[in-house]
């Protein structure tokens, strides 16, 4: 993981592997759980690479006896593509964010139970609501005589994958005014 062999690693001490911005840190946790102020303990830190490159790391840590003596017990996983990829998600959210707030159509969210988990600008001027009213069901906005609609399509996208795009219902806003 870090560009050496296990016996130059064994020689290596925190200075030489933690990045400089964590060691004070992760050598705190370590002294902390070496006096039992802490338990198991799972975080995150960089390491250097023999490179000089860093490596994200998540580290899952315990206090083991050995030779009647705390010890301390440590795994490590490599969580640098891990990071990359939530930063790429994350990215990619706001770019579909950003391009549903600027639609002139109504865009929406609904969570597995049928509550509006995100609407766009057009749809809360559309149906009147404000973002405090988020969460609320999107049953509410639709004519009563097509929830049975609504409940056989949402089940058939949780169920079978079933796209849901292009379902059509007459939606009534807060003042109870219908609209397609």
């Amino acid at each position: 993981m870090i560009g050496c062999t296990q016996e130059e690693a064994l020689d290596l001490g925190p200075n030489e592997l933690l990045a400089p911005e964590d060691r004070e840190r992760v050598i705190e946790i370590h002294y902390k759980r070496m006096r039992g102020e802490i338990d198991n303990m799972c975080y995150n830190a960089s390491l250097l690479h023999k490179s000089g490159r860093r490596i994200a790391v998540e580290f899952h840590s315990t206090t083991v006896k050995f030779n009647s003596e705390n010890a301390s017990y440590i795994t490590m996983r490599d969580i640098t593509l891990k990071n990359t990829m939530e930063k790429a998600l994350r990215q990619s959210e706001q770019k579909y964010r950003q391009l549903a707030e600027m639609l002139p159509q109504t865009i929406y969210e609904l969570d597995a139970n049928g509550n509006i988990t995100y609407f766009n600008q057009t749809g809360f001027k559309k149906f009147g609501i404000a973002p405090e009213d988020l969460s609320i069901s999107a049953f509410n906005f639709i004519v009563p005589e097509e929830h049975e609609k609504m409940r056989a399509n949402m089940r058939r996208s949780l169920d079978e994958g079933y796209q849901t795009a292009g379902n059509r219902y007459t939606a009534v806003n807060k003042r109870v005014k219908s609209f397609q």
